[in-house]
């Protein structure tokens, strides 16, 4: 692992985790390193890549950045925490190996942690999400509560993407870093986890422009269904208060399974959700339809046109 050496760490601390992404990293690592507030350091976190990231890490010559290889894949949230690790810095944020910031984000960042009313656990800010087909605004410009506490607005669904957010290290210390067990949604239940116990700054502004993949983990159909079970368990005795909320998570979940070919678990989910809330005309139809692949394709598509969910 290549070092460097300060008098003190840097205010900011970055961390990048990549793996396999070595054709985007350099412009992700430069969005970084280009900011206009200066007092940062990175750390590159090499989830154990075969395309010649290593190669490529081994000859920076920055001083702010170091980097560390991880002998195993341990995905987004086992690379971030392995940079945790390693840095000591006042605040954390967090990119991604495929994104961009724009110059003036951390500045941006800083400057409302420091005109805050009250001391804030996290930081974050708007993103543009860019696909090869789209591209939108995220967290969408309809939600109202995005700043102070924002737990009840969390338990909706993450609005708090990684790549957009800087965090108080004493915040982490205290409540924890990313759980390595729930990927593609570690980073909602670490948002969720500090949102019950720390007030948040949201800076209205696109500041990140973030690429959507198909190999990105959120496409991983079964894992995003395990993880949203095992929050949904986690959280439970919050979103009993909140059935509405939790009825439209087993919708998601139950849409998921009938998409995966897991017909009968997403019946039995769509059932919960009717429990719940009984007069939500597309998880009825939902659950009439699991069984019959076809017919329910046919549905969900009509279903998005109308947004009934």
């Amino acid at each position: 692992m290549q070092a460097s050496v300060h008098r003190r760490p840097a205010r900011i601390g970055v961390i990048l985790p990549s793996r396999n992404r070595l054709r985007t990293l350099p412009a992700a690592l430069n969005s970084v390193l280009e900011q206009t507030w200066r007092d940062l350091e990175v750390m590159v976190v090499d989830d154990a890549s075969t395309d010649g990231t290593a190669d490529y890490l081994a000859g920076l010559s920055d001083p702010r950045v170091r980097h560390r290889r991880l002998d195993r894949p341990r995905g987004a949230g086992g690379a971030r925490n392995a940079g945790l690790e390693m840095m000591h810095n006042e605040w954390i944020a967090f990119q991604d190996s495929d994104d961009r910031w724009l110059p003036d984000k951390l500045e941006k960042q800083m400057a409302a942690v420091e005109s805050a009313s009250v001391e804030p656990g996290f930081v974050y800010c708007r993103c543009r999400r860019v696909s090869a087909s789209s591209s939108y605004v995220f967290p969408p410009l309809h939600v109202r509560r995005l700043s102070g506490r924002i737990y009840e607005t969390l338990l909706g669904g993450n609005l708090v993407s990684t790549q957009t957010a800087m965090i108080r290290r004493a915040c982490m210390d205290e409540h924890g870093l990313f759980d390595e067990t729930l990927p593609p949604l570690e980073d909602w239940e670490l948002f969720l986890r500090l949102s019950r116990n720390v007030e948040a700054v949201f800076v209205d502004e696109i500041l990140v422009e973030s690429s959507l993949r198909k190999d990105s983990i959120s496409q991983r159909n079964n894992d995003v269904i395990s993880a949203f079970l095992a929050i949904l368990e986690r959280y439970e005795d919050d979103y009993a208060m909140h059935p509405r909320l939790r009825a439209r998570h087993l919708g998601t979940i139950a849409d998921r399974l009938c998409m995966a070919g897991r017909m009968e678990e997403g019946k039995a989910r769509y059932a919960e959700a009717i429990r719940l809330r009984p007069f939500h005309l597309g998880r009825a139809a939902g659950w009439a339809l699991a069984g019959m692949p076809f017919a329910y394709k046919a549905m969900r598509t009509w279903r998005q046109k109308i947004s009934l969910v």
